[in-house]
């Protein structure tokens, strides 16, 4: 891999708990990074992959990718949130569980600036 970062995961029960990082809460004392928490959950047999966010569920096989997907990161609970958007690519999901995500981007149709 020539770039990004490459996290560690730990399959348990045929299910990965993982986190997607979005932007820098400015709005926050210490300006915490924002994160949003996904889970994937393996087919023991099928080489398939589901994967679930807070607002929706992908179902992947390995070697195919996701749509655009809207990833909402909260900034103030109710008040203000900020949307990007990535794609999900499952590379692996037997021996070694494997998934790609594209890098974050401002989503187009919610901007955070006007």
């Amino acid at each position: 891999m020539s770039g990004g970062r490459v996290y560690a995961v730990e399959v348990r029960d045929q299910r990965v708990s993982a986190e997607l990082y979005g932007p820098y809460n400015t709005l926050r004392k210490g300006e915490p990074q924002t994160a949003v928490k996904f889970t994937v959950w393996l087919d023991p047999v099928e080489p398939v992959a589901k994967i679930v966010l807070p607002d929706q569920e992908l179902l992947l096989r390995e070697g195919e990718w996701s749509d655009w997907v809207r990833v909402k990161f909260e900034l103030m609970p109710f008040l203000s949130s900020v949307s990007g958007i990535c794609k999900f690519y499952l590379k692996q999901v037997h021996p070694q569980f494997e998934l790609y995500v594209t890098p974050l981007n401002l989503d187009p149709s919610d901007p955070a600036l006007p």
